[in-house]
Order: C-alpha cells, then sequence, then structure tokens
C-alpha cells in the first residue's frame, strides 16, 4: 500500500468514527517517511542535495588566497625599491609575477562570484566515491560569444544568438532558484549525480 493510499484510509476511518484523533495523529506519524533537517531541499529521488548556499561561497578562497599573493608580492615591491644588484633584480621580476598573477586571480574570483556551481558526485558499484566542485561560468562564456558575434555571419551567427540567450536565461534561472538543476545517472551500479546552481 502506498504512503498516499495509507494517509487517505487513516483520515477515511477517522471521518468515519472508526479510530480517534489521538489514534489517526499516531498512524499518520508512523506512515510519515523520514523528514530530511530542516532547509534540506529534496529532490525526486529522495537524496539531499549539497548545500548550495555553502558552495555559492567558494569564490571567497581563491579571491582572498590571491589577493595575499598580491599583497605579499607588492610588499616585497615596495621594500626593494630603489636597490640594485642581479638578485634584487631576479626577487624583484619574480615579485612582479606574483603581485600580477594574484590581482589576476582576486580579479578573476570576484568576477565569477555570481557564477552557477557545477557539483558532480560520483560513486562506483564498489563504493569508491568521487566528488568536484566547479563554478560554471555561463556569463563568461555568453561574453566570448558576444565577442566573436561580429566576424561570423548567416546561420553561424544566428545559432550564436540563441547560445547567448539561452546562457543567459540558465544563468538567470540558476543562480534565482534555490533548488538547482539534477543530473542523476544511475547504471549498472554505477552513479553519476550533477547539480547545478
Amino acid at each position: 500500500m502506498s504512503d498516499n493510499n495509507s494517509y487517505d484510509d487513516i483520515l477515511k476511518r477517522l471521518e468515519a468514527g472508526e479510530i480517534s484523533a489521538d489514534e489517526a495523529g499516531r498512524l499518520l506519524a508512523q506512515a510519515r517517511p523520514e523528514a530530511p533537517a530542516a532547509g534540506t531541499v529534496v529532490p525526486a529521488s529522495g537524496e539531499p542535495v549539497p548545500d548550495m548556499d555553502r558552495f555559492r561561497r567558494g569564490w571567497q578562497t581563491p579571491f582572498f588566497g590571491s589577493a595575499v599573493l598580491a599583497l605579499l608580492g607588492g610588499r616585497y615591491l615596495l621594500d626593494t625599491r630603489g636597490r640594485g644588484g642581479f638578485f634584487t633584480w631576479i626577487g624583484r621580476s619574480t615579485a612582479r609575477l606574483v603581485f600580477g598573477l594574484g590581482l589576476l586571480g582576486a580579479l578573476v574570483s570576484y568576477a565569477g562570484r555570481r557564477s552557477p556551481w557545477a557539483h558532480i558526485r560520483v560513486e562506483d558499484r564498489d563504493g569508491t566515491r568521487i566528488e568536484l566542485d566547479l563554478p560554471v561560468p555561463l556569463d563568461w562564456l555568453s561574453r566570448l560569444l558576444n565577442v566573436a558575434r561580429p566576424w561570423v555571419s548567416g546561420v553561424a551567427a544566428e545559432q550564436i544568438d540563441l547560445a547567448v540567450e539561452t546562457l543567459e536565461s540558465l544563468q538567470a534561472d540558476l543562480v534565482d532558484e534555490q533548488q538547482p538543476l539534477t543530473i542523476d545517472i544511475n547504471e549498472d551500479g554505477d552513479r553519476v549525480r550533477v547539480y547545478f546552481g
């Protein structure tokens, strides 16, 4: 008997006066499946979705790490200003590289803070699990297509316009939605789950 039928049966028995309200409450509580923790989104598969808010804050780690690199490189450049010598020149060249890469990393991380993330969960039939979380820069991809647009014509231009519209729509849907887009593949005991959001 399915859960809906047992709920219906319990309510019909209560309405007919066969059981008391207390008895109906007890039976309904027993028929109810285990509830997930408060605030947990559960897709149709019944398994909890990863905490998407936690992953949306994932841009902060590379941002602050890159900012620290930029600060260290800049500090070295300031400390060695006006000094001469071969090793100082090598140190200053390396510090310029560290400063530039740190600044670039911080800018890229900050620019990607609103990008949706792809959360990939792979479970092999022998129990081996792999988890991977990556930002998906849909907005950057649509900007890149817009840059390429003037150099193409005809059908290719129409396809680029359609791809840009689709990417912008997907970006808006994934960022605004509380429940992520879920792809669940289960084949011969191997399972792949991908969450976008």
